[in-house]
């Protein structure tokens, strides 16, 4: 991504993931971009799929899109949690998270943490993805 004005750059980004996740068969996405908690929620998904792989990632996914230049800090997965937990309960199970970044170490260890805890899931699209999907860095 070529701008450089950081509010564009990341309506810009945002748009991206919106019509990456619009692209699924089967989810019904919503841009929401609702402020709370002290972050924010970008889009929100009814999944729809059939398939049961899908189906068990809940009735509702929550997309957080960060466009950092600096890499993903403990913090961010943690009001992530919190923020999934207070607004949706246990009808959102997921969370993916699509960053222009990276995770740092911390922040994959309290990801770990709150994976293997098994209530939820945060899935994690970072830089080095994107770039595998699209052959191009962003």
């Amino acid at each position: 991504m070529r701008e450089k004005n950081p509010n564009i750059k990341g309506k810009l980004f945002e748009d991206f993931v919106e019509h990456f996740f619009a692209s699924v068969e089967g989810f019904e996405v919503h841009s929401k971009r609702l402020k709370t908690l002290g972050t924010d929620i970008d889009l929100l998904i009814i999944n729809k799929k059939e398939d049961p792989l899908f189906r068990d990632l809940g009735p509702i996914i929550v997309v957080q899109a960060k466009n950092y230049k600096k890499n993903i800090s403990p913090n961010i997965i943690v009001s992530i949690e919190s923020l999934q937990t207070n607004l949706y309960g246990h009808l959102c199970k997921t969370i993916f998270l699509a960053v222009t970044s990276r995770l740092t170490r911390n922040a994959r260890i309290k990801l770990r943490e709150i994976n293997s805890a098994g209530k939820k899931l945060i899935i994690p699209i970072e830089k080095d993805d994107w770039n595998r999907f699209f052959i191009e860095d962003i």
